[in-house]
């Protein structure tokens, strides 16, 4: 009779249970729907002022962007043990993806560290945009240039040593006044990092691909670094010998770095862009600038035979509203932050683009970058919320490049009327623009390693020097 009563009460308690867990799975699923909903709505509001911020970066736009971040999350939050309820893992991902996979005290206790964040972010923004008062080259100390001004004067010097001058302005000025920011920025983001038990934020980042382990990340990146390593040795050399040539021991050290400055960029990423490195100096290029302003293009234009590429591989037109409210060109009338970016604002019909674009090639190469990384989220609009983002920031950035790279060859430059000879082909013109097209590509990819390598090591705390240096020392 004791073993009938105990069975019994088994049976009521895991039926008990179990009706329970079948009540939370259909509460849990609903809210996954609302979250759908909920979530898209503030990414959209969001993302309007982003974008009016970026467009034009006045004071009252940062505070309206922050102040939005900061104060008006008003989504219902609501904990259940996904874990227990669910094996699904498309249920599982959408939880984590929507981060109700940490317990909502987490994110509680975070906020206050996030909200800093924020503002710091915000802060340094507003600096690398708006940074004044640069010194002038011909020695009259008069220091009344902006850094859009300084930066036309560098790009358009033919004489080092005012490039050089115009370089150590602008980085100089940068670094002083943000350095105290990043500072606090570090200090922060570790602590913020903590509350997800991550050692610091670099760790957070490694995560963030869902590839090789975290304590494995840096190792399996250096090894990739290691299968290109010969190939771009052979073509920094290549770069650095044909610059020697040119400027000279005095400028260029034979077995040295490249002087950053000689590149024609403000950080060494404008290889592509150089006419004096390619392979045959005495072959002129396609001049693809010069057609596009002899045929009277406007950015608009440019960005409409953009739109011509994508319908020919079957991908639907941008939406009115994509040219309606787009930012292709610097506002005169407005300081934007001139960050090229394609804005999805998820509502499933709002897609745009913010650029300072001119009338030329790379612009135009550009210009379709960002039109594919807009061709994707509109692939991606009937996707859960969760989901319309990119996996991972590779992920985006490869399928924007293949686009562009398939822009770039003498048989579509062909079709687009772009080539002053069109049937006349020419194999050392020929390999001239696939020696720019590739060191423009491979010349980022030990770029973008160091500059993670860097930034992880700083987060980890293990340049001790730097960190010093940012916390008070010279």
């Amino acid at each position: 009779m004791l073993i009938t009563s105990i069975s019994l009460l088994l049976f009521f308690l895991f039926t008990d249970v179990s009706a329970v867990n079948e009540t939370l799975k259909k509460e849990a699923l609903e809210y996954l729907k609302y979250l759908d909903g909920a979530t898209c709505q503030w990414f959209h509001d969001n993302k309007i002022l982003e974008f009016q911020y970026n467009a034009n970066a006045t004071d009252e736009n940062l505070q309206m962007k922050n102040d939005f971040s900061n104060n008006n999350y008003t989504i219902e939050d609501r904990d259940y043990p996904w874990r227990d309820l669910f094996d699904d893992p498309e249920i599982l991902r959408q939880a984590f993806k929507y981060g109700y996979l940490t317990r909502l005290s987490v994110y509680e206790q975070s906020a206050p560290v996030s909200y800093q964040i924020n503002g710091l972010v915000g802060k340094m923004v507003d600096i690398f945009t708006n940074l004044k008062n640069i010194c002038r080259y011909n020695g009259t100390k008069k220091c009344d240039l902006t850094k859009k001004e300084a930066k036309a004067i560098f790009y358009s010097s033919n004489d080092l040593d005012e490039r050089n001058f115009y370089w150590e302005q602008i980085l100089n000025g940068l670094g002083k006044n943000i350095k105290p920011l990043y500072s606090k920025y570090v200090a922060l983001s570790n602590k913020y990092a903590q509350f997800f038990n991550f050692s610091n934020i670099a760790d957070s980042w490694k995560n963030s691909y869902e590839g090789p382990p975290v304590d494995q990340f840096e190792s399996v990146m250096l090894k990739l670094y290691d299968q290109l390593a010969p190939l771009y040795k052979q073509m920094f050399a290549f770069v650095r010998k044909r610059f020697y040539d040119i400027y000279g021991p005095s400028v260029v050290n034979r077995t040295g770095p490249i002087p950053v400055t000689l590149t024609g960029g403000l950080v060494g990423l404008d290889f592509g862009n150089i006419d004096l490195i390619k392979p045959y100096p005495n072959k002129e290029a396609a001049d693809v600038t010069k057609q596009l302003q002899l045929q009277n293009y406007t950015v608009v234009k440019m960005a409409k035979l953009c739109e011509d590429f994508y319908l020919s591989l079957g991908l639907p037109p941008m939406p009115d509203t994509f040219w309606k409210l787009s930012q292709f060109e610097e506002p005169k009338d407005a300081t934007s932050t001139c960050f090229t970016q394609a804005y999805d604002f998820y509502d499933r019909k709002d897609y745009r683009i913010l650029a300072c674009e001119k009338v030329k090639y790379s612009d135009w190469l550009e210009l379709c970058h960002e039109m594919g990384h807009v061709k994707y989220y509109m692939d991606l609009k009937n996707q859960p919320c969760c989901y319309r983002g990119p996996p991972n920031g590779a992920i985006n950035e490869g399928v924007a490049d293949v686009a562009g790279l398939s822009l770039s060859t003498t048989e579509r430059l062909s079709r687009f009327g772009l080539l002053e000879n069109p049937c006349k082909v020419d194999l050392e013109v020929e390999i001239n623009r696939l020696f720019l097209a590739a060191i423009d590509k491979i010349s980022f990819l030990p770029f973008g390693l160091i500059l993670d390598l860097w930034r992880w090591r700083l987060f980890e705390g293990k340049l001790v020097t730097l960190i010093l240096m940012m916390n008070g020392g010279s």
